[in-house]
């Protein structure tokens, strides 16, 4: 295994074990050699390291970006012979794709839960599950329907960093009007529709200013590095959760 694999290695294992930094994760064929150079970084790199690692990610503008280059920054004081070099690239699925089919891909990329099956299948995407049972971490530790969305064909290819959170409001006065119970609001998609469809036969409109508090909650992964799984909705809530990382420890 060469140095630079190596450094990979323990560069994942260490994103695996750090909860609220647990986003990073490799990406590249498992045939394939590691990634020495692949597109330059077009933003960032943190300061010091004898091996720079590239890491992709879409570029979410100024605010988010030098978030993600300070948490690089952190890992290296951490890590000091281990440099990331950040490449915030709006057009990061075309990059990604093109990166590794010549094969040179990032060391790791951090994006949206989508392109999971596409890549995996294409043998594109490196099998983080050795990685995570070396870490002596499980399932049990992190966020389950967050970790599950990093899952493909029963391999673990994804390692959550981040969630959506969607609040539905609802007015309690429209809810009256058509007859609807004003405490009683929607906790599946099927009620959600079932009143939305309510809403619309008594005043043939609904908009989203007509659904007032927060009551509902449905959580999405997104954001791991590496492509997390299909952006679906995964999990209903009656109270906003608790801020905590996505790794349980």
């Amino acid at each position: 295994m060469t140095t630079n694999a190596m450094t990979r290695r323990r560069f994942l294992q260490a994103m695996v074990a750090t909860g609220g930094a647990s986003f990073l994760a490799a990406c590249g064929s498992a045939a394939s050699p590691p990634a020495t150079g692949g597109a330059p970084a077009a933003d960032t790199g943190s300061a010091g390291g004898s091996v720079t690692l590239d890491i992709l990610n879409e570029n979410w503008g100024e605010i988010y970006n030098n978030l993600m280059t300070v948490i690089g920054d952190e890992f290296t004081k951490e890590n000091p012979d281990i440099a990331l070099a950040w490449n915030f690239d709006p057009d990061w699925s075309t990059k990604l794709a093109t990166l590794t089919a010549a094969g040179t891909p990032p060391d790791a990329t951090v994006m949206r839960a989508a392109p999971l099956t596409t890549f995996a299948a294409k043998n594109s995407l490196t099998d983080l599950t050795p990685l995570l049972a070396e870490t002596g971490l499980t399932r049990d530790d992190f966020i389950t329907p967050l970790f599950d969305g990093g899952i493909f064909d029963g391999k673990l290819y994804a390692i959550p960093g981040g969630a959506d959170y969607i609040a539905l409001y609802y007015n309690k006065d429209v809810y009256r009007a058509v007859g609807l119970d004003p405490e009683q609001p929607p906790t599946t998609f099927a009620e959600l529709i079932e009143h939305s469809k309510a809403i619309l036969q008594k005043t043939r409109a609904v908009t989203s200013s007509a659904l007032g508090t927060i009551q509902q909650l449905v959580s999405s992964p997104t954001g791991p590095i590496s492509l997390a799984g299909r952006y679906t909705m995964r999990t209903i809530v009656r109270s906003p959760p608790t801020t905590r990382p996505m790794s349980k420890r």
